[in-house]
């Protein structure tokens, strides 16, 4: 008799306030192959159903609030209850992070006996992780209550999903030690499509925060190369940028702070411009980076983390090393004087994007990992089209 096809309960990091542009294309992708849920929070209660696949919102508005907390835990309890005992559903829990969505990820598991897969997104063992956190001894002992509540979620897991393969440095031995896989996180390929948008002489950076990212790196390089590349600009996306910029008295000439932007919006802006650069002191892929690869555009990255990863150097992007002003002013000018150059990594950027970064082949690798927990996979005559890329 074939294994019981699975339900999937993803649990997201909040507060999200776009359901549509921030989950959305997880809902159509993961409902291409499974049945399930993500559950996450934010100001109001939303729903929302892309190919059977459901997404839900709790309203949990202040997230310092313990009663806040302890209602969501309980709601997503229910709600892995509902699929399991009154279903009858075999159930697979999936967490963001071995932290608040981990401790629900196991309570999940304690109490309906769901396999757990608990994912890391950051690189939590990393000093300059938390680089932005004034206190250097506030900032120590942050790091070490995160790696060892980590570490203590992390050898609960049933498995685990990281973005490269020295990601877990920092937390326990046996914590290290669990089965695990190491691929790409998820990004909207519907949005990041090209649109024939010609290039312009300027560098995009999106992100935050400030240190951590890398950004007083960037200026400092940027002011450099000013005198003798004056038609190029810098256009710098996200929260809190202009503010932190302007009281460390940064270089800011031929700079652009740009607002939080739509990925629409955001899409736009790296297709009309000439590569994205992403200076991280700590970094654990950088999402941007393969938005940026689908719209065929260079990416210029610090050697950290994930990012030599998922850029190739001097094939499909440029690599310099992180918290060096020469290294990355000497990037920066050899990007910004080579056309030829340009176009060719922005080529391959692309080329790769559309064989490695796919939504096909992310739902591919997840169901590699559904199908070595519990032996489970779908019938092809039964496989729903995927979401296109």
């Amino acid at each position: 008799m074939p294994p019981t096809a699975p339900y999937l309960l993803i649990v997201r990091n909040g507060p999200v306030y776009d359901l549509e542009n921030t989950l959305g294309f997880f809902s159509r992708t993961f409902g291409s192959h499974f049945d399930g849920e993500i559950c996450t929070y934010g100001n109001d209660p939303d729903h929302l159903s892309a190919a059977g696949f459901d997404v839900r919102r709790y309203r949990w508005r202040n997230s310092r609030n313990l009663f806040g907390r302890a209602g969501y835990v309980a709601w997503v309890l229910r709600r892995a209850i509902r699929a399991r005992w009154f279903k009858r559903r075999r159930l697979i829990m999936i967490a963001y992070d071995p932290f608040q969505s981990g401790m629900i990820g196991l309570l999940v598991k304690w109490f309906t006996g769901a396999t757990f897969i608990c994912e890391v997104n950051g690189v939590y063992g990393d000093d300059d992780n938390l680089v932005d956190m004034p206190d250097p001894e506030q900032r120590a002992e942050r790091k070490r209550s995160m790696l060892r509540f980590g570490s203590w979620v992390l050898r609960r897991a049933d498995f685990v999903k990281v973005l490269f393969p020295e990601q877990l440095a920092g937390f326990a031995p046996d914590a290290q030690e669990r089965p695990r896989t190491w691929f790409f996180d998820l990004i909207d390929a519907d949005t990041f499509q090209p649109r024939g948008l010609a290039p312009e002489k300027r560098i995009v950076f999106a992100g935050h925060p400030f240190l951590r990212k890398g950004l007083d790196i960037l200026l400092q390089a940027w002011a450099r190369t000013r005198d003798d590349f004056p038609e190029w600009t810098l256009s710098l996306v996200g929260w809190a940028i202009e503010e932190p910029a302007r009281e460390r008295e940064l270089p800011t000439d031929g700079v652009v702070f740009v607002p939080p932007s739509p990925p629409a919006e955001l899409a736009g802006l790296i297709e009309a411009s000439a590569g994205l650069i992403l200076p991280s002191r700590s970094e654990g892929m950088g999402r941007v980076l393969l938005e940026a690869a689908l719209l065929g555009r260079p990416r210029l990255g610090s050697r950290v983390g994930g990012i030599p990863y998922y850029i190739d150097d001097d094939v499909d992007g440029l690599l310099f090393d992180p918290v060096d002003v020469d290294a990355l002013e000497a990037v920066l000018r050899r990007f910004m004087g080579d056309e030829d150059l340009r176009t060719r990594l922005g080529a391959a950027a692309r080329q790769r994007a559309l064989k490695s970064f796919t939504s096909e082949e992310y739902v591919r690798r997840y169901a590699e990992v559904v199908k070595d927990l519990t032996g489970w996979e779908r019938d092809s005559s039964d496989r729903p089209t995927l979401p296109s890329s």
